[in-house]
């Protein structure tokens, strides 16, 4: 597990339109926290574990426009014992993972769209079928 430090550049003039971006980046999987940054708060920052910049930027392009990447960074732990303490509990979270843009699996390219599955019915004797005399 790689803890990642993510800062995005996005254009959010309102306070609604942060709170949209906030919304769509706290869906995506392994994100542990985040913050509006930046002198016109127009930075994301994202802290993750094994958060996929690229489809994160796609879901946020599909919102916003024009979003750029500035920064990606492995983000290092300063005591391993607190680690070790973390680890039993990032195994319960693990489990309850979430899809990275919640809502949206249509319009997103995070999620792999899904075949539809076909069902076979055969009949054993066709001869027995109903028929009206």
């Amino acid at each position: 597990m790689v803890k990642q430090k993510i800062v995005i550049k996005v254009s959010m003039p309102t306070e609604k339109s942060r709170a949209k971006a906030m919304t769509l980046v706290s869906g995506a999987s392994g994100v542990i926290s985040m913050g509006v940054t930046g002198g016109d708060k127009d930075h994301l920052e994202v802290i993750g574990e094994d958060v996929d910049a690229v489809s994160l930027v796609s879901c946020l392009r599909k919102k916003f426009g024009h979003v750029e990447i500035l920064l990606v960074e492995e983000v290092k732990d300063k005591k391993p014992e607190e680690k070790k303490k973390e680890d039993k509990k990032d195994d319960k979270k693990a489990e309850e993972k979430k899809p990275s843009c919640p809502g949206y699996p249509y319009y997103c390219d995070c999620h792999p769209i899904r075949p539809p599955t076909m069902m076979v019915v055969r009949e054993d004797d066709p001869a027995s079928s109903c028929s009206i005399m």
